[in-house]
This record gives C-alpha cells, structure tokens and sequence, in this order.
C-alpha cells in the first residue's frame, strides 16, 4: 500500500474534491470528462450543467450531488457563468482559437435555433445583437475565465492537468480516450 503521497491516498482524497471543467464548448469538455474518470475521479460531460432545465435547477442538483457516490464533478461549457457559485475547483479548458470556432460554426450550436443556442444567449445577453456571435462568445468565455487555471487541451501535456489538480503528474499516464471522442455532433449539415 502506498503512502498518502501514492496513488491510492490521492484517490481517496480526491473522493471529497469537486471539479467544474469548462469552456467555450467544442474545447475537450467531453475528453476531459473521459480521461478524469479513467483516472478514477467521477466527473460527468454535461451532466449537472445542461441546457434541459433552468441554471438555477442545475445548481440545486448539484448541490444535492454533493453525498453522492455517483459523478462528484461536471465537464461542461454550460458551466461558465456559474461555476463560481459552487465551491468546487474550477479549471478553464481552453483550445485552439481557431479550431474551437471553427467547430462552433460547423455544428451551430450559437447559431441554430435549440435549446444550446438559448442557454448560450441565456448566459451571454450581448451575443445575439453580436455581428460575429462565435468569435463574441469566445472572447466573452476568455475573459470570464481570467485568472481561473487553464489547461489547454491541444497543446498542454496531460501532466499539467494533473498538477492544476494537485495530482502526481503521472496521474494521467497510460490512459487511452479515443480521438475525436465528442464528435457526436460533427455530422455535417444538409
């Protein structure tokens, strides 16, 4: 058995921290929910900030999550505006600028009418009187995001994840996500 400092000390005392992950949305939201329950910490993509009730209902099943021995943290760009409310530890995941709109215009999500566009409008007023909303939302993300540690998924190493999180930075090692793990929505459009 390993010593407080091992592995298995880290996941025990992992067991009473909560983590909100998010971003622009397209950033590796659902990769790093992916990749932090491989390791062994309950993290949902989407699964308490979502856009199927209103934020204050989120934030009430979150709080209500907190004995749970089901998903203890949450991986979700749905979760800008308010994680500061929770308490728990927050990480911005950032991706490349372009990419990430880039992949925002394919899908549509700020763009088609459904209920992301109107969360992302319900958390973001100033979008829908935006010329460009993609580029206006990613900024509007960063800058909301200032001063939150940041891991960026295309170019940090897993490692920095780990040391944001106060984990060993092999935390991570040897994990496999699939690729492109969150593309359900890439499909193009007719």
């Amino acid at each position: 058995m390993q010593g407080i400092g091992g592995k298995e000390g880290q996941l025990a005392a992992q067991e009473s921290v909560r983590y909100i992950l998010t971003g622009t949305g397209r950033c590796g939201t659902g990769y790093a929910s992916v990749l932090l329950t491989k390791a062994g910490i309950k993290c949902g993509h989407e699964m308490y900030f979502h856009p199927f009730q209103t934020r204050t209902e989120c934030l009430d099943e979150w709080s209500r999550s907190h004995n749970s021995d089901w998903r203890k943290s949450d991986s979700s760009w749905m979760a800008v505006a308010d994680a500061h409310l929770t308490g728990a530890t927050i990480i911005h995941i950032a991706r490349n600028r372009a990419d990430t709109i880039a992949s925002i215009n394919r899908i549509g999500v700020l763009t088609d009418a459904g209920p992301y566009r109107q969360r992302a409008l319900e958390l973001c007023p100033g979008l829908s009187g935006a010329a460009d909303p993609v580029s206006f939302w990613v900024d509007w993300v960063y800058e909301r995001m200032r001063g939150v540690p940041t891991w960026c998924v295309d170019t940090d190493p897993r490692s920095k994840l780990a040391e944001i999180m106060g984990l060993q930075p092999d935390r991570f090692d040897g994990l496999r996500v699939k690729e492109g793990y969150n593309s359900r929505r890439l499909e193009k459009k007719p």
